[in-house]
């Protein structure tokens, strides 16, 4: 059976956790169970198998399942077990089946059944589509052209009008609820989904089932109604399709504050700046850039009253700047949409027909087609091709390219750095910017074995792909040259023949006979030809790398491209990181420098740099899901190169053990002395401070606290924090805290983010200035408790690193009581991750504070109990066996003192447990007794036959037998009378193999065999595997083969463990 994964709801603060939880880490309350997701091969209704999990929403999970009457493939969405029983929730899933029965448009996704699962989950039963969603699209191109947004929002607008004239308000509109599918042979058909936060009106016009005040829908994308809990209408969708059409035409939403409360008072009181003047070098039309602004307008009278409104003035639109009919939806050329198998960068070479090597004739009708270069004004989202960040050296490489293929000369583009920043990356986004936005022909040069120091392989690969003669002989080469529109004016019958000398060398010719200036002015004279026709680029590679003669033949086109009238640019790479000493790098960067030759308009250098700061953030963000624990980790190991990085976060991935080393690393730790700082980040932190003193710096503690300065942390409104400290009477706070951010923002450690007006840093940072300027303890005390304060109110993230660092500040401003909060809320987490080392190092930490609170007169003796059994326990997880033995004796000790019958029973029974793991049996079978007596009184059955069951194995393991037997069986008959099912499973296993260990191979089958069946109504693998193992022992041991080969075929479907398949493999043989 496959493992199923549940959920488990805390009572007190309604907080959901995964598997591996018992009590909740915030407030320690028993958690309640969910139930389990729903395995592949469930059927449900006796009409629909699932097949796989699509995801999760807050109202349920959604399922790609088999609909059994029609054997088609449907979407199943099955409500969260939470919400069965809550009204509200079902109230809202009937609305959804209410809203989508009712709705036929094609543009609305189609419902086509309802109803409950055998556990009473309700389910929705849905058309099942294949595509992407809008949100997803503008995450990849940022924005589209002006007509798909055209043909989106009038499809949009047909399915509200349906919707609108049956009383529904969609109320969430937002591009992850914009599906586009490929029908009627184009990308963008439009399916709205989700009228799960539907709103009915009733014939009156008035809503109908929402609660007053609620707030329902994205902020993003909310109406100003809507926001300010007022009643909406139809209006309040077309603001939010107001919305989806500037992002799709801008690549930004009006508001984007990361806080919901500024995003909904900006929706209500702020006008957003319009659409034409966001981005006016788009060129948008000024009627399309109007109508949308209309759509924004706060008060919904100034809006379009209605969806046919809004689509008959897009289809207006749209046949004027088309010149086609009115209703041109579908048939207008787009791009192919992203797919989540789709690499993420393009292949330059092969994706347009002039690159198409195996048809010449259609690569040169293409040219002869494309005679009109457009011009490169439009933009492309740098992270189409992963470019993240990187503004500074984009733009600069952008704006060589756009001079290059404009004309009238052409240009080399030089891109320098250490291996790992990227630069094939960056050259491959020019390219596919050229392709798309001038209409270019890209070329790559592919280094191939050589024929002598005079060959040009990148070249020479480049012109085959550029001429599409990468498959032809020679004949054909010559012939496709002869045809090429490049010589439709003059044939130069000597410039063909030595262009085919250089792409197919003849046989008889020997080596060294070509001139190779003779060689260089043929080849440029034909990219001077093509790119009269079509611009050109060529990719030639590392120049570390390249051919000597690939290196004097860029000189000499830099050298000529002056002369000439060329839309040229030659894209090339150069390591700045191998030994200098080698000559193929002293030779690349002669070419860069060009020794003072180069004229300084056709040379452009780019230096790639490596990322840090919030540059760093974003690049880990494009990686998917990364800790925030981790990014210090990363970025001090990477040093900052996104190729290492990646590396980094790739390796984590595939070795989850190695977690707990990395979020363990705290680099801003008070507890962390400059001294046992790696190395590498001392280092990284003494480059941060030769670039702020280069600036001009002049303040000695900039040192230490460039030295703690790995990175930028979380993000605090700074002005906030000056208000608070300077409403405090001690100037010396107050005079500290604005040098102190004048040196963070000189040394590079504040960056700006999108609005501008906030600032991230690190509070380590600030906290080191202050420890340096300021003599008071109170001051700094106050500081780290605004910070708490601060990072308290920030959008949840990763709890573990929260909590850590919240504890950290809360015990530096005195509140020992609020740190051992969350010093235990990190350690309960550490532990529910089954990360063993994390945990311990948090517990003990918790441990300090509890006794320093404990020593003040504070309450802290539930939390040393939980701490000290903890890290009882912890140890002993851990093998140190000794210092469990003096964990668990000391809570023995202080149990004593209490009288606490348990807490003497729980403390036995792990010193019991650690005597048995350092092989003392007869110590542990006695401690084993004891606490299990003391459970007895206690009225803890079940706890009494577990403490028997151990007792019998070290009995066992003793050498006494018949004792060990006789404790097996009476734990047993404990388990049955409570149907306690593990514990039966269990004691069979263990008599099982003492009735093997005695030579009694059919007892122990017959054990076995029932140990095993129990494990399976448990669904518990691991022990049901090793019985199953054990089972062909002793099936083995009584010659029954068949039974052995089947018990050991079903263990290894369970195991992929090496140890287990030798075993079983020597018990075969």
């Amino acid at each position: 059976m496959a493992q199923v994964l549940a959920e488990f709801l805390c009572p007190e603060c309604e907080r959901v956790f995964g598997n591996g939880y018992e009590r909740c880490p915030f407030d320690g309350a028993r958690l309640v169970n969910l139930g389990a997701g729903l395995a592949p091969g469930t059927v449900i209704d006796n009409r629909y198998t699932i097949k796989r999990l699509l995801g999760k929403g807050g109202m349920g999970s959604v399922y790609v399942g088999r609909q059994h009457s029609m054997d088609r493939d449907v979407a199943i969405k099955i409500m969260h077990h939470r919400a069965d029983g809550n009204h509200a929730s079902v109230q809202r899933f009937f609305w959804e089946v209410r809203a989508a029965r009712r709705l036929q448009s094609p543009h609305t996704i189609t419902v086509y059944d309802f109803g409950q699962t055998e556990r009473a989950s309700l389910y929705l039963v849905m058309e099942l589509l294949k595509g992407t969603t809008l949100g997803h699209l503008l995450s990849v191109e940022q924005r589209v052209s002006q007509q798909m947004a055209m043909r989106v929002g009038m499809q949009i607008c047909r399915s509200l009008e349906e919707a609108h004239s049956k009383g529904i308000i969609h109320r969430d509109l937002k591009p992850e609820n914009i599906f586009l599918v490929h029908r009627n042979g184009a990308n963008d058909f439009v399916k709205v989904l989700d009228f799960g936060v539907a709103k009915f009106l009733d014939p009156d016009g008035k809503s109908s089932l929402t609660q007053t005040g609620t707030v329902f829908g994205t902020p993003r994308y909310m109406s100003p109604e809507q926001a300010n809990s007022e009643p909406v209408d139809a209006r309040s969708d077309l603001y939010s399709l107001g919305i989806i059409m500037y992002e799709m035409l801008t690549g930004k939403v009006p508001f984007n504050d990361e806080n919901a409360l500024d995003l909904l008072y900006k929706q209500v009181h702020s006008k957003p700046k319009a659409v034409c003047e966001v981005a006016p070098f788009l060129g948008l039309d000024p009627k399309l850039g109007a109508l949308v602004d209309r759509l924004l307008e706060k008060r919904r009278e100034d809006r379009p009253q209605s969806a046919v409104d809004v689509r008959e003035a897009l289809e207006a639109l749209s046949g004027e700047l088309s010149g086609e009919g009115l209703d041109n939806e579908g048939t207008a050329e787009i791009p192919a949409l992203p797919s989540d198998t789709a690499p993420s960068m393009p292949v330059i070479p092969g994706d347009r027909p002039v690159a198409d090597t195996q048809q010449a004739v259609d690569a040169r009708e293409f040219i002869r087609r494309e005679m009109q270069t457009p011009s490169l004004g439009t933009k492309t989202n740098h992270d189409s091709v992963g470019i993240v960040g990187r503004h500074a050296e984009s733009s600069a490489a952008r704006a060589g390219l756009e001079l290059g293929v404009r004309g009238p000369t052409g240009r080399l583009l030089v891109v320098t750095g250490e291996p790992g920043l990227g630069k094939e990356r960056l050259c491959h986004w020019l390219a596919s910017i050229a392709q798309k936005e001038a209409n270019a022909v890209v070329a790559q040069g592919r280094r191939i074995s050589t024929v002598g120091d005079d060959d040009m392989p990148e070249v020479r690969s480049a012109l085959e792909q550029l001429l599409g003669v990468t498959l032809l002989e020679r004949t054909a080469v010559a012939q496709a040259l002869e045809d090429h529109p490049a010589f439709s004016d003059q044939l130069e019958v000597d410039l063909i023949t030595a262009l085919t000398d250089f792409l197919r060398p003849a046989l008889t010719a020997s080596a060294g006979t070509v001139d190779p200036r003779r060689l260089f002015s043929a080849v440029f004279r034909l990219l001077v030809r093509v790119s009269r026709i079509q611009p050109v680029v060529l990719d030639l590679g590392l120049l570390n790398r390249v051919a000597p003669a690939t290196r004097a033949f860029i000189e000499y086109v830099v050298g000529a491209l002056p002369l000439t009238q060329a839309r040229l640019v030659i894209l090339a790479r150069v390591d700045t990181s191998s030994n200098p000493r080698q000559q193929a790098l002293k030779a690349a960067l002669d070419l860069v420098g060009w020794r003072g030759e180069a004229p300084s308009e056709i040379l452009r250098h780019v230096a790639m740099r490596r990322l840090h700061g919030t540059e760093f953030r974003d690049f880990l963000q494009s990686l998917g899901k990364v800790y925030v624990s981790l990014v210090e980790y990363l970025d001090y190991l990477s040093g900052g190169v996104p190729a290492s990085a990646a590396a980094l976060v790739r390796q984590i991935e595939s070795n989850p053990e190695r977690l707990h080393v990395a979020r363990k690393w705290n680099p801003i730790s008070h507890r962390t002395p400059l001294e046992e700082l790696p190395q590498e980040l001392v280092d990284a932190a003494e480059r941060l401070l030769d670039a702020a003193l280069e600036k001009g710096g002049e303040d000695r503690h900039i040192r230490q606290v460039l030295r703690h300065a790995a990175l930028i942390g979380y993000e605090i409104d700074v002005a906030f924090l000056e208000d608070c400290v300077a409403r405090e009477e001690d100037a010396e706070l107050l005079d500290a805290v604005e040098p102190a951010i004048d040196i963070m923002v000189r040394g590079g450690c504040m960056h700006d983010v999108a609005n501008g007006e906030r600032l991230r840093f690190d509070s380590g940072v600030l906290r080191e200035i202050l420890i340096a300027r300021v003599r008071s303890p109170r001051a700094v005390k106050l500081l780290h408790e605004k910070v708490a304060g601060a990072i308290a109110d920030l959008p949840a993230g990763d709890v573990t690193a929260r909590a850590l660092e919240l504890a950290h500040h809360y015990r530096s401003a005195g509140d020992n009581k609020n740190s051992l909060h969350h010093h235990l809320v990190h350690a309960r987490f550490a532990r529910a991750e089954l990360d063993p080392e994390e945990a311990l190092s948090a517990y003990l930490e918790a441990h300090d504070v509890a006794t320093e609170l404990a020593a003040g007169g504070g309450d802290a003796l539930a939390a040393l109990r939980e701490i000290g059994l903890a890290l009882a326990k912890l140890h002993f997880d851990l093998g140190i066996y000794e210092k469990a033995a003096e964990a668990f004796q000391e809570l023995l000790e202080q149990a004593r003192g209490r009288g606490d019958e348990l807490e003497l029973a729980e403390a036995e029974l792990g010193l019991a447990e650690v005597s048995d793991a350092m092989a003392e049996y007869g110590r542990a079978a006695e401690l084993f007794r004891s606490a299990g007596e003391r459970y007895q009184r206690s009225k803890r059955d079940l706890d009494a036959a577990w403490c028997e069951l151990k007792r019998a194995g070290s009995l066992e393991r003793r050498g006494s037998l018949a004792e060990a037997k006789a404790g097996y069986l009476a734990a047993r008959q404990t388990f049955s009378r409570f149907k306690d099912i593990r514990g039966m499973a269990e004691s069979h296993a263990t008599v099982g193999m003492l009735a093997l260990r005695e030579g009694d191979a059919s007892e122990a089958i017959r054990q076995l065999r029932r140990a095993s069946d129990l494990y399976r109504t448990l669904d518990a693998s691991l022990e049901l595997g090793k019985t199953l193992y054990n089972l062909a022992v002793a099936a083995t041991e009584r010659r029954d083969l068949l039974m052995a080969l089947d018990a050991s075929n079903k263990a290894l479907e369970i195991f992929d463990r090496e140890d287990f398949r030798v075993g079983i493999s020597q018990c075969l043989g």
